[in-house]
């Protein structure tokens, strides 16, 4: 996702192709070593003592037939590396300001749990949330008229709660977030999730848990995934429950993370963006 944060970067702003023609910049000068040492193996390895090797008129014609001059292979290597290396740095630096120029999300409330007793809420006055106690939610409108529908991916049909909270973008005043989570089971086993955005009447999806497949979060394992909004930034996080050692009960039980990631709202698209997060 660093990379896709990259280059939607540069789609919003071309200016941000300099961070990597300055990396790979900042990286020659640590090659110009590696360079030399290269060009005098060549020498040692292809030309007899006292033998001088011949101008680059002689390394140009085996180039332009396709034949690199000993040693050449060595410094394109270096030169590929140097680039590679000038990318990635590129990349970080780029990500690092990403995420840095994002705009601040906050959460409003804490989250709304529908589950047993607990059927429906409102989300905005003219727009609520039912759960059905089979397994899926819908959005209805005052008139009765489906706006959006949600099925947990497990299929279960009972025993599935739906987690709701309304969620602030700055400078976004126009639009409404919710994110919603699916939980099934005493533990909160997760089945779903969904981040949904209401503009001018209009409801539609900006993430679901399909979204975190291709990002490495794996569904239909056992997972409690939960969200922290801190400091302006919205952090997903997955564990997962065990009983260490010696322990027998399940008010025993420790948890793990296993996966994280934090989503960031990109103020060009108006679209969020996701950034994989190291564990820890």
């Amino acid at each position: 996702m660093v990379v896709e944060i990259l280059f939607q970067r540069i789609v919003d702003n071309p200016a941000y192709l300099y961070i990597v023609f300055l990396a790979e910049n900042l990286i020659e000068p640590l090659c110009e070593n590696e360079k030399k040492f290269c060009l005098r193996q060549t020498e040692k390895r292809f030309f007899p003592e006292g033998f001088s090797p011949p101008g680059e008129k002689y390394y140009f014609g085996n180039l332009l037939w396709g034949y690199p001059a000993p040693g050449e292979r060595s410094v394109w290597i270096m030169r590929v590396r140097r680039l590679a290396a000038g990318l990635i740095l590129g990349i970080w630096l780029t990500a690092v300001a990403a995420v840095a120029s994002a705009a601040a999300i906050e959460a409003v409330g804490k989250h709304t749990f529908l589950y047993l007793d607990k059927k429906e809420v409102w989300l905005t006055e003219d727009v609520r949330a039912v759960d059905k106690k089979d397994g899926t939610m819908f959005l209805y409108d005052r008139n009765g008229t489906q706006k959006m529908g949600f099925r947990n991916v497990d299929d279960a049909r009972g025993f599935v709660g739906f987690y709701i909270r309304e969620l602030k973008v700055e400078g976004e005043d126009a639009i409404r977030f919710w994110e919603i989570f699916a939980t099934v089971g005493a533990h909160d086993k997760n089945c779903g999730y969904w981040l949904i955005a209401e503009e001018n009447g209009q409801w539609r999806f900006e993430f679901t848990i399909e979204d975190l497949v291709a990002f490495g979060y794996t569904p239909l394992e056992w997972h409690l995934l939960r969200s922290n909004v801190t400091d302006g930034r919205y952090i997903l996080t997955s564990s997962y429950e065990y009983l260490p050692e010696g322990a027998q009960f399940g008010y025993e039980r420790k948890f793990a993370e296993d996966w994280k990631a934090e989503l960031v709202w990109s103020e060009k698209t108006r679209s969020f963006l996701i950034n994989p997060l190291p564990l820890g």
